[in-house]
């Protein structure tokens, strides 16, 4: 069985991975760092929408943060590219 809080670590880990990388990627600047601003703006709102779904639906925390778990993992290979 999972352990909840160190899966909650992951996640702050994870997420700090890619602020980092979001932010290096920003302070460029250019076409590149503008397309990432909406792009950030759009998976944030979409994510929030998909979370209070799967809790108003009768979801599980697990089911939440693998949710954003895969979307950070996402993020972080698109990032690295």
């Amino acid at each position: 069985m999972k352990n909840p809080c160190l899966e909650a670590v992951f996640l702050a880990l994870e997420s700090s991975h890619v602020i980092w990388l979001r932010t290096a990627k920003l302070s460029r600047g250019g076409c590149a760092a503008s397309d990432e601003v909406w792009w950030m703006i759009g998976e944030k709102m979409i994510a929030a929408i998909e979370s209070g779904a799967i809790i108003a639906f009768g979801g599980s925390y697990w089911s939440v943060l693998e949710l954003y778990r895969h979307r950070i993992a996402a993020n972080a290979a698109r990032l690295v590219e």
